[in-house]
């Protein structure tokens, strides 16, 4: 038989087809990959941003409360006429009532937060397409 120069191929088909299969399922993969990448990148700019203005304005304004808190128990106390421990103990009080209820609003924000939005969607979208086009379970 002579040399044509060409790559032996099987008949049947299968092996092109395997090779089809698996470069599109690679190809897939690499796409998912980067749409995973661009939107971790996305993030993680977007929470370093929030974060960096969230500590700047925490310290801020922590320095800026505990400078005045003195005073203004001092001047509560004044205008009540009662001892200061009363009026500081009532401000604390108020302090953990309304900490509480911002922890409550940031958990629930952060639960609302809509990170690897696009990339959840196509996986859903993927999921769509193939789920047709696959057989019922055999029993």
């Amino acid at each position: 038989m002579a040399d044509t120069g060409l790559p032996p191929h099987d008949d049947s088909g299968q092996a092109g087809s395997v090779r089809g299969l698996l470069a599109a399922a690679l190809s897939y993969a690499g796409a998912r990959g980067k749409l995973l990448q661009i939107e971790a990148q996305e993030a993680g700019t977007h929470v370093g941003r929030v974060a960096t203005c969230a500590v700047f304005a925490a310290g801020a304004l922590m320095v800026a409360w505990l400078l005045a808190v003195p005073a203004i128990v001092i001047l509560l106390a004044d205008w009540v006429r009662r001892p200061w421990a009363h009026v500081a103990l009532a401000l604390a009080g108020l302090h953990l009532v309304a900490g509480f209820v911002m922890l409550l609003m940031a958990r629930r924000r952060w639960r609302r937060a809509r990170l690897f939005e696009e990339t959840l969607n196509q996986f859903q979208k993927d999921h769509e397409w193939v789920a047709p086009n696959q057989s019922p379970p055999r029993k």
